[in-house]
């Protein structure tokens, strides 16, 4: 059964597939990251989305605070950093000629197993690639 919280910072939606619970993340960007909004993290567990925080973990080449407390939530709850330095970044900022990875997944593992991420072509018209876990 699906469940969405909406907070004054902090939006997510959890759905349930037969063990496995996904998480979809929305933070705004310039607001604190109150790592309580998120949601209990299960023992097979995906957690993604667009979490407005850096990290050096994910491809940013500075941490800021939210990164951090992020950073430490997760590993507070064993859930490993679904990165590959080696792929492309999920959004490249015209306007800047960057890339980042604003959306960031992390995963419980199963089995001794962490899920991957695999970066797909660029959607047209846009600066953001879509992603599969």
């Amino acid at each position: 059964m699906p469940t969405s919280v909406k907070g004054a910072h902090t939006e997510w939606s959890t759905i349930k597939i037969h063990n496995t619970c996904i998480t979809n993340v929305y933070h705004p960007p310039n607001s604190i990251l109150d790592i309580r909004q998120l949601p209990v993290i299960y023992d097979q567990h995906i957690v993604s989305g667009d979490f407005n925080c850096h990290h050096e973990l994910w491809g940013y080449q500075r941490s800021n605070p939210n990164g951090e407390n992020l950073a430490n939530r997760t590993s507070n709850y064993n859930l490993q950093v679904v990165y590959d330095p080696k792929q492309p970044a999920i959004f490249e900022s015209r306007r800047w000629h960057t890339g980042t990875n604003s959306d960031v997944t992390f995963c419980t593992t199963v089995n001794g197993v962490t899920p991957t991420r695999e970066v797909l072509d660029r959607f047209p018209l846009s600066q953001h690639c879509p992603y599969l876990i």
